[in-house]
Formats: structure tokens, C-alpha cells, sequence
């Protein structure tokens, strides 16, 4: 084995470069010889040292670098290319290696790679000369390009390489002749009728869409250099395709669009992390993964729906910003996963619904904006939702419907405002759990066929609802118990097989209307005591136990009609003392146990101008 330290001969010199206090003649490229050992199996330029530099050394040392990216490091002294680590290999040898090695500044290749170095350099830093890469220099093709055969794109080729300042259409099998475009300042469109192939190996660039649409036989799309789209990237209508190969894409400026079949298999987008647009992957019943390990913002919307094969959504958590929607629906056999973990703002709804196969959703956890809605609807196997732990403000409703096993709610503890609705219905949970801290909604509040829910706990820091309340099919809850102090619209508490108390509404002065109904276990109002008006319709139908109106004792008006009707243990019409005003009918019927004196003695204090529209009694 070589000793660690060897120094070789500099041959040539063109100058004097000093670096980290090291001061040597700057030598010419191949000055570097072998000393008289075999060298046939020392390592090679691109099987060891290449690797090597890349991982240790071109982080400073590269061509590409900016002045102030190089933390110190010559500007003449690069070594991403054969050429430049040949011309510097004593001194990489020598910065390296030995007692207190300078390079790289913090340690850390092995002995084993060292003695490789030292084998490499001491065999002549031998290697490949660097080749032009190609599309250095384009020409400039003025117009549009229409290639229907390989015959046509060899010919297009045949004076090198291109930019092409128009459209390029490529509507026939070109192999690989269409390697000499390098740029498309207009649209790259195909229309393959027999193709299997779509390659342009040099492309780097297209100015506005790629559109690849409609081709019956196609199978593979190789576009392994290209890094930006100026507008759109389509793919719509292509049954056949199974790989679609874009390694470098980093940004789409407009819409992202794959639908109707337009890809099979696994998408993996590998370098993308900008769209521009909308993410729009929909109705495409052969894929089976998507995968978008960098993407971070999208533009517009982001969609997901009706895959019928999707099974794994990969790398949702580099997302961080979502312009409009995000909605992921109608994906079958995907199942529950984490996700959207880093997502701090959405400008429009969240939806995730009709995944039927989903079982858990853990997402949202950073998510501090959300300017829309969000719905969680009919999601069969959905156990457990657990996010969005930030927002305390949605611009739109929160809607869970449609979630017949779901019993874990883990989400907006911290939400204080609701603009739109708050939907809770469908489910298998015993509780709201995640409300705690919200005091208005803005829209309605409909709880509705909930058969675990006992008590209304989760929500006893509501204050103001803008809408109307709907509480109905809630079979275990046995006392309502709410703190609502302003309600704009009108108050339904229908069919609930346990309820025996509307204990506490104790602020509500107010409602736009009550409706009572269809509660066979309610035996009191007393949390209605402070309820002076009814701006709507005041009903009450189907309560079997109801013996009395005890609790309307401050009731004073109501706006719309008042309806007693088939309420079969109403004896007394006890608690409307304070009633002097009925605009429009009342109605007092199917009452069997109510006796006619306590009908007459109401009509009697109410007099001829306390009822506005029709009497109607038994």
C-alpha cells in the first residue's frame, strides 16, 4: 500500500493560487504521472474519484458556483470535471490526507477512500476527457414543426442542434432522431395513432404546453432532460401509457393535468416543486401511485378524484401552500394515511370524500389558513381523524357527514370563528370532540343521526349561531345543554328517542323559530325560561310524554303560526302566562289527555286581538 503522503512533480505552471494559508504554482491540466507500479487496477476517474469529489469537494470546488457559494474556495480551482480535479491532484492529494488533513474542513471520508485517492493520484489521476454537452450552441428554427416519421426528424436534425422558436407537433414513430431539439419556445404537442415511443433526449425546455393527448398505442414518454413548461403539461386519453419518465421537471407554470385514462401504473415526478396552475389527476382507472417527493406549491387547485386503481399517494408532506382547492375524492382503494403535514395555508375548501377504503386521516397539523370549507363525507371505513390543530378561523363550514364507523375526533381545538356551517352528522362518534373553543358560527349547526352522542359537553362555549340549529336522530342524547346567547334562525330538535330535558338554553331571548317533535322521552322545557320571542313558527307534534309548557314562562309573542298537535300526555297548557300575541294561526290538536277548559282559558286571556290568524281546536 502507498504511503499517505506522495508528491508529485508539477510539470507546468501558469501561476500561483493560495488557499486556506496553502500557496502553490497553479499547474496545467495533464501534469500529473504514475510512478512505476501497476496501475491496472487502480480506480477510475468515474467509478471512484468522480463519486468521491462530488460527495467531499465539489460543494465549494464546482464551475457552477457563485463567488459568494463557494465559502472561500478559488475560483480557478474546481473539480467537477476530469480535467480540473486532474490539474489540482497533488493538492487534493496533499489537503486530503496525512497527520491534520485540511480538507474536506470538517472530516469524513474513510481510510479506505483515501487510500483509493492515493492509488488514483499516483497512478496519474487518469480519466475521461469532459465532452461538450450538447445544446451548447442551438441553432434557431423560425416557425412551426410538424414530424410524422424518423425519416422527417433526421432530417430536421440533420444541421444539429435546434431551438425551436414555434410548435413542434410530432404525429408519427420517430425513435430517438428527435434528439436534437433542445429548447420549444412554443407548444410540444403529439399525436401518436401507432407509436409506442415519445423520446427527445436533449430537451430542456418548452415555452408553452405539452400536450399529450389521444394516442391509442403509446407506452413510454422519455423526456429525460426536461426541467421547465412555460403554461401546462397534459396528459389526457393515452390507455396504454405505463411510464412516463421526466426526472429534471422542476416547475409547470400552468396546470398539471393527467385524466381520461391519461397514465397507468406508477407516477413519480421526481424534481417537481412548483405548479404553477392547478394539480388536476382525475379519472384515470389504470394508476396505481403518485408520487410528488418535492412539490411545495401549487398555484391553484389541487385535485385528486376518481382513480379508480390508486393505491398510494406518496410525499404529500413537502406540499406547503395550496392557492384554491384541495380535494382528494373518489379513490377507492386508497387507504388512510398521514399526510399534508406541512401545509400551512389552502385558499379555498379542503374535501375529502367517497374514498371508501379510507381508515385514518392524521394531517394538517401546521395549517394556519384556511380560506374555504372543510368536508369529510362519505368515507365508509374512516375510524379516526386527527389535524388542523392551528386554525382558530375557517372561512368557510366544517362538514363530517357520512362516516358510519368513525368514533375518534381529534381535530380544531383551537377554532374559535366559523364563517359557513358546522355539519355534524352520519358518524359513530360519542362526542364533538375538538370544539371546545368555538363561540360563533356563522351559518347553521345541524347535528343529525349521531347514536353515541350523550351531551353536547364539546360545544359549551357556543354562543352565537347566524343560522338555523338542527339537532335530530340523536338516539343516546338525554339532555340538551347549550349556551347559545344569539340565534338568527330558527331551533329543530326532532326524533330523538332519549331526549328528557331541554335543560339549559338559559341566553336564548330570541329564535327565529322552535320546532319540537318526534321526542317520546322530553318531559321538560326549563331551559327555554328567559325565550321571549319567536320570529317564525312556534311547533310542538309528537312528544308522548310532554305533560306541560312549563319553561315558556316569559314567552311573549310569536310571529308565525303556534302549533300543540298530537302530544298524547299534554294535560296542562301550564307556561304560557306571559303570551299575548300570535300572528298568525294557532293550532291546538290530537292533544288527547289536553281537557277542553285548558284550550278555553288560554283563549280566553288571549283575547279577540291575541291570535291574528285562524283558531283551530279539536
Amino acid at each position: 500500500m502507498r504511503g499517505l503522503w506522495i508528491l508529485l512533480t508539477l510539470t507546468a505552471c501558469t501561476g500561483r493560487v493560495c488557499w486556506f494559508g496553502i500557496c502553490v504554482e497553479e499547474p496545467a491540466p495533464g501534469s500529473e504521472t504514475s510512478d512505476t507500479e501497476t496501475c491496472s487496477d487502480a480506480p477510475t476517474w468515474s467509478g471512484f474519484t468522480q463519486p468521491f469529489l462530488t460527495t467531499w469537494c465539489t460543494p465549494c470546488h464546482s464551475s457552477s458556483l457563485a463567488v459568494d457559494s463557494r465559502l472561500g474556495a478559488p475560483e480557478s480551482m474546481n473539480f467537477d470535471t476530469w480535467e480540473g480535479a486532474n490539474t489540482w491532484a497533488s493538492l487534493i492529494l496533499n489537503a486530503a490526507t496525512g497527520v491534520d488533513p485540511l480538507m474536506p474542513p470538517a472530516g469524513g471520508p474513510t481510510y479506505e477512500e483515501l487510500q483509493h485517492l492515493i492509488d488514483w493520484v499516483s497512478c496519474g489521476a487518469q480519466g475521461e476527457p469532459t465532452l461538450p454537452s450538447a445544446c451548447e450552441s442551438p441553432q434557431t428554427y423560425e416557425g412551426d414543426v410538424a414530424i410524422a416519421s424518423t425519416a422527417e426528424a433526421e432530417t430536421l436534425c440533420a444541421g444539429g442542434d435546434l431551438h425551436i422558436e414555434g410548435d413542434l407537433v410530432v404525429a408519427g414513430d420517430t425513435e430517438d432522431a428527435l434528439a436534437c431539439v433542445c429548447s420549444i419556445q412554443g407548444s410540444l404537442r403529439a399525436s401518436l395513432t401507432t407509436a409506442e415511443q415519445l423520446r427527445l433526449a436533449e430537451l430542456r425546455e418548452v415555452g408553452a404546453e405539452v400536450s399529450i393527448r389521444s394516442n391509442p398505442t403509446l407506452h413510454d414518454i422519455m423526456l429525460p432532460k426536461l426541467s421547465s413548461i412555460g403554461t401546462d403539461l397534459r396528459l389526457v386519453a393515452n390507455p396504454m401509457l405505463a411510464s412516463v419518465s421526466v426526472p429534471e421537471l422542476e416547475r409547470v407554470e400552468g396546470d398539471l393535468r393527467i385524466s381520461e385514462d391519461g397514465v397507468g401504473g406508477a407516477l413519480t415526478l421526481e424534481e417537481l416543486h412548483t405548479v404553477g396552475g392547478a394539480l388536476q389527476v382525475l379519472e384515470n382507472p389504470q394508476l396505481e401511485s403518485l408520487s410528488t417527493p418535492r412539490l411545495k406549491d401549487v398555484g391553484t387547485s389541487w385535485r385528486v378524484e376518481d382513480n379508480a386503481a390508486l393505491l398510494t399517494l406518496e410525499h404529500t408532506d413537502t406540499l406547503t401552500e395550496v392557492g384554491e382547492d384541495l380535494s382528494l375524492t373518489g379513490n377507492p382503494l386508497l387507504g388512510g394515511w398521514i399526510g399534508f403535514t406541512r401545509i400551512e395555508s389552502i385558499g379555498g375548501d379542503i374535501t375529502i370524500a367517497s374514498n371508501p377504503s379510507f381508515t385514518e386521516f392524521d394531517g394538517f397539523h401546521v395549517l394556519t389558513s384556511l380560506s374555504g370549507s372543510f368536508r369529510l363525507e362519505n368515507l365508509a371505513s374512516l375510524e379516526r381523524i386527527v389535524g388542523l390543530h392551528l386554525l382558530d378561523d375557517i372561512g368557510g363550514s366544517v362538514v363530517i357527514s357520512g362516516a358510519p364507523v368513525l368514533n375518534r375526533v381529534e381535530i380544531l381545538n383551537e377554532l374559535t370563528h366559523l364563517t359557513g356551517d358546522l355539519i355534524f352528522e352520519n358518524t359513530y362518534a360519542y362526542r364533538m370532540s375538538g370544539f371546545e373553543s368555538l363561540t360563533s358560527v356563522g351559518g347553521h349547526l345541524v347535528v343529525h343521526n349521531q347514536p353515541r352522542i350523550e351531551e353536547f359537553d364539546a360545544l359549551q362555549n357556543l354562543e352565537v349561531i347566524n343560522g338555523d340549529v338542527l339537532l335530530s336522530n340523536l338516539s343516546s342524547l338525554e339532555m340538551l345543554d347549550l349556551s347559545i346567547s344569539t340565534l338568527e334562525g330558527s331551533l329543530t330538535v326532532s326524533d330523538n328517542a332519549a331526549l328528557r330535558s331541554i335543560y339549559a338554553l338559559p341566553n336564548l331571548q330570541t329564535v327565529g323559530a322552535l320546532t319540537l317533535s318526534g321526542n317520546p322521552s322530553l318531559t321538560q322545557l326549563r331551559g327555554l325560561y328567559n325565550l321571549t320571542h319567536v320570529e317564525g313558527s312556534l311547533t310542538f307534534f309528537d312528544n308522548a310524554r310532554l305533560p306541560d309548557l312549563t319553561g315558556l314562562g316569559t314567552l311573549e309573542q310569536v310571529d308565525g303560526n303556534f302549533s300543540l298537535v298530537t302530544n298524547a300526555s299534554l294535560t296542562r297548557l301550564k307556561g304560557l302566562d306571559s303570551l299575548v300575541r300570535i300572528v298568525q294561526d294557532l293550532r291546538i290538536q290530537d292533544n288527547p289527555s289536553l281537557p277542553l277548559s285548558q284550550i278555553e282559558a288560554l283563549l280566553i286571556r288571549l283575547g279577540d286581538d291575541g291570535v291574528e290568524g285562524e283558531i283551530l281546536t279539536d
